[in-house]
């Protein structure tokens, strides 16, 4: 049976490169954020349910690696890239990894639609901006409602969080814990408590690079109130600059 393939892209976090800016006049700079503008045949709603432009183009040109479809290789790759003045992609970086032969064939499609999109603007000027895309991509036949995979990867996400949170706050095999919070990640890129936790085990592990990582992310996401998790997370090492970090 040919497994089928679910992929659905979201927009998020347009950065403008606008320089310096005199702060009295910040609320005056406008800005609109790029877009993908693709061809006609994608606009229209595919056989696939989508009607995202973007979700349309990649359910229509990217090809599962046969070596991560076999192993079940599957989550929501997150993908940031520059579109510039002009509509064409620069500076690929991989946020979210999937796996390695996933997250090259993403690129290697989103590349094919450089000079497909609005560039961003700044006060009506076209300028080079930061974009951000997620992909969910399912491998699995079990799933129950193929038109949302998100329901999905929650269950599967809420499973490997539960574990992680026991292994860590209550067993102390921190290795093991941050194995299931980076699986928690893998599904649930924008999951803020997962980052945040993730964020103090990895600091109680000696990585200080990526727990500021995941703390940082989490203010690029916003939107997060920490305050409900910071008592029962109060007595652990990273704490203080985890609440620092959060603060800024």
């Amino acid at each position: 049976m040919k497994t089928k393939v679910f992929l659905l892209t979201v927009m998020i976090f347009p950065i403008v490169a606008i320089g310096q800016i005199n702060q009295k006049n910040v609320t005056e700079v406008k800005v609109t954020p790029p877009s993908f503008t693709g061809i006609q045949k994608f606009i229209v709603e595919s056989e696939s349910g989508q009607n995202d432009p973007l979700g349309v183009y990649f359910s229509e040109h990217f090809k599962y690696p046969e070596f991560a479809l076999e192993c079940m290789m599957q989550g929501t790759a997150v993908i940031k890239f520059n579109v510039t003045p002009s509509g064409e992609l620069t500076n690929f970086e991989i946020i979210n990894s999937v796996c390695r032969e996933v997250d090259e064939e993403l690129i290697r499609v989103l590349k094919t639609t450089s000079g497909m999109w609005k560039p961003g603007l700044n006060n009506m000027k076209p300028v080079d901006m930061e974009k951000e895309i997620s992909i969910m991509l399912v491998a699995s036949q079990k799933i129950k409602n193929k038109n949302n995979p998100k329901a999905y990867f929650i269950k599967l996400a809420r499973n490997h969080f539960i574990k992680a949170n026991i292994l860590f706050l209550e067993r102390h095999n921190l290795k093991k814990a941050l194995k299931n919070y980076d699986q928690t990640i893998k599904y649930l890129p924008y999951d803020a408590p997962s980052l945040l936790v993730r964020g103090l085990c990895r600091y109680e592990l000696g990585d200080l690079e990526g727990a500021r990582n995941d703390w940082e992310r989490i203010n690029r996401i916003g939107s997060f109130d920490a305050s409900s998790y910071l008592d029962e997370l109060a007595s652990l090492k990273g704490y203080d600059e985890m609440s620092a970090t959060l603060e800024k």
